[in-house]
C-alpha cells in the first residue's frame, strides 16, 4: 500500500534535486544535534524554512513532583530569513511537494511576504503535560511596546505528578540561540511553607499606608531586602531611623531597599520628581517679575 501511494506522488524515486534537499536537511539535523548534545543552545529551521519541535527530557522526573516548574532562557539571540530566503523556502517546498512554482505563483508569494514582514519578531511555545505558555517578541515596527527580550523566565505551573518532558517550538525566526537554558523547580512541601512563614515574619510591623507615605518597623536578626508592590520611581524616598537610605528596583520594577539587621523605623515618602526644582524656579521667576515690575515703576516715576 505504501509503495502504491508513494508511486502516485512521484516520490518513489525522488529526483536528484529532492535528494539534495533531503541531504541538506540531514546535515542541518546532525549539526544541530552536535550543538545541543550538552543541553539546548540552538533551535533552527530546515532547508524548507520549517521549524521543528524540540523536546527536553528531564533526567529525574520524580524530583519535580509537587512543585512549581520554571524554565529560564538567558542570552536569547534570533536571526531571520531575508525576503529572498523566504522565496527560496517557498520554491523548495513546491519542489518537495512536486507542484509547479510558476512566475505568477512566485509573484503572489513575494506580495504576501512583503505584506507580512517579521521586523525581527518571533514567537516560542513551551508545553508540558499540564501547561502551555509562550514567549512573544514584538517587532521593531511596534514603536510603543517594542522591547528586546534577552532573558525570559516562564512559569510552567504546579503539578503533583512527575513531568518527564518539555516541548518547545518557534516560528517566524529561522534560528534562535541561547547562552543558557535552565529548569527550576520550586517545591511546595513543608520546607516551602516554612520558608514562606519565615519571610512573612520579616514583613513590616505596625504598617501604616497613606496616599504618599508608607511606614512601619522591622526587627530581623539578619540583614534583609525590603520588597514592595509599589512601582519603582525616583520620587520614593526612604529613611531608616530618620537617615536617608537608597532605594533600588526589586522584582524587575518595584520599590525596594537593603535593610540592616535589628529593630528599625522605616518610612517611605513620595514626592513628585522635580517638584522642589519646579517650586524654586517658580519663586525665582516671581522674584524676577516683581523686581522687573518695580524697576519699571521707579523709572517711570523719575521720568514723570
Amino acid at each position: 500500500m505504501l509503495k502504491k501511494y508513494a508511486a502516485s506522488t512521484g516520490l518513489a524515486k525522488p529526483s536528484s534535486a529532492i535528494q539534495s534537499l533531503i541531504a541538506q536537511n540531514k546535515a542541518i539535523v546532525q549539526r544541530n544535534t552536535t550543538k545541543n548534545q550538552n543541553g539546548l543552545t540552538e533551535m533552527t529551521s530546515d532547508t524548507l524554512g520549517q521549524n521543528a519541535t524540540y523536546r527536553l527530557t528531564l533526567k529525574n522526573p520524580n524530583a519535580y513532583k509537587n512543585s512549581e516548574l520554571y524554565i529560564e532562557f538567558d542570552g536569547i539571540k534570533a536571526s531571520f530569513p531575508s525576503t529572498t530566503a523566504r522565496l527560496n523556502y517557498s520554491a523548495r517546498r513546491a519542489l518537495m511537494a512536486n507542484v509547479p512554482f510558476s512566475y505568477g505563483t512566485k509573484l503572489n508569494y513575494w506580495r504576501n511576504i512583503m505584506n507580512n514582514q517579521y521586523f525581527d519578531s518571533y514567537g516560542m511555545k513551551i508545553t508540558t503535560q499540564n501547561k502551555d505558555t509562550s514567549i512573544r517578541q514584538l517587532g521593531i515596527n511596534n514603536m510603543s511596546d517594542y522591547e528586546k527580550k534577552g532573558s525570559v523566565l516562564l512559569n510552567l505551573g504546579y503539578s503533583t505528578s512527575a513531568r518527564k518532558t518539555i516541548d518547545l517550538s518557534f516560528y517566524e525566526a529561522n534560528n534562535i540561540s541561547f547562552k543558557n537554558v535552565r529548569i527550576i523547580a520550586v517545591p511546595f512541601g513543608k520546607t516551602y511553607q516554612q520558608k514562606a512563614k519565615q519571610l512573612q515574619k520579616q514583613s513590616l510591623k505596625q504598617l501604616k499606608v497613606t496616599n504618599n507615605q508608607v511606614s512601619g518597623t522591622t526587627d530581623n536578626q539578619q540583614a534583609s531586602v525590603l520588597t514592595t508592590s509599589i512601582p519603582y520611581s525616583t520620587g520614593w524616598q526612604l529613611t531608616v531611623d530618620g537617615k536617608k537610605t537608597a532605594t533600588q528596583k526589586v522584582n524587575t520594577g518595584f520599590v525596594g531597599a537593603k535593610l540592616p539587621a535589628g529593630q528599625h523605623q522605616i518610612k517611605l515618602v513620595y514626592q513628585t520628581p522635580g517638584l522642589k526644582a519646579g517650586r524654586l524656579l517658580s519663586i525665582v521667576g516671581l522674584l524676577v517679575f516683581v523686581i522687573g515690575f518695580g524697576w519699571q515703576f521707579v523709572v517711570k516715576r523719575r521720568h514723570d
